[in-house]
């Protein structure tokens, strides 16, 4: 992955930005209407050292990551979903009590209620024919990003703390299986993508977003 590179000023326009023209990219209620991210936001996600002590709200990376999908080369190989996904993903597969009584519905409505969140922000495409899916996660406040290669069987997470996060993508590893039928022989793996390290303790989200932009744009 090419290592993002954070100029030293951000002299744009304020983006506006109209949700429902990102309606096919995600699948968090993002709301209706238009927002408007201006130069300070800009500056932020690419310059977060200069912005030390100040939060990316998630709103912000969400509506950035949008835009990013909508630029790239083939807009509709590519797949954003929200942040809330994985987290409900994440919750809910923690929450099947294995062995027990009834664990073995709770598993399968699981799988299904997910598969259904996938399958509607896809907006009528097939799978198949999606070629990267951005999963932004956020474990205890800390942003990092899954890249999922459906055609690989690959998951790769692209952290800027470097941290091991394999464990919190197991359930996302699963559930991957369970929609996704392997060839013979294939199996799925999670790995370390790595990330441009940040020199702080807010600006992950930051981070998140440029390491967002850097796969999909290549």
């Amino acid at each position: 992955m090419t290592p993002p590179k954070f100029p030293s000023t951000v002299n744009t326009p304020d983006i506006e930005f109209n949700i429902k023209d990102a309606g096919w990219s995600c699948s968090c209620p993002l709301g209706k209407g238009t927002v408007r991210m201006g130069n300070t936001d800009l500056a932020r996600i690419y310059n977060p050292q200069k912005e030390v002590g100040q939060y990316l709200n998630d709103f912000g990376c969400e509506v950035f990551m949008s835009i990013v999908c909508m630029e790239s080369n083939d807009p509709n190989s590519v797949l954003l979903l929200s942040s809330a996904f994985m987290t409900q993903l994440k919750d809910g597969f923690e929450n099947i009590k294995y062995k027990s009584r009834g664990w073995l519905e709770r598993n399968r409505d699981w799988t299904e209620k997910f598969k259904k969140q996938m399958y509607r922000s896809l907006n009528g495409r097939e799978l198949g024919t999606i070629r990267i899916i951005i999963v932004p996660v956020v474990l205890a406040n800390h942003w990092f990003i899954a890249v999922i290669r459906p055609s690989l069987y690959e998951i790769k997470y692209h952290d800027s703390l470097n941290l091991n996060q394999q464990h919190s993508l197991w359930s996302l590893q699963v559930f991957m299986k369970r929609i996704l039928p392997l060839q013979e022989g294939a199996s799925w793996k999670i790995w370390n993508g790595g990330s441009v390290a940040q020199q702080d303790n807010t600006s992950c989200g930051a981070y998140a977003c440029i390491n967002a932009e850097c796969v999909v744009k290549g």
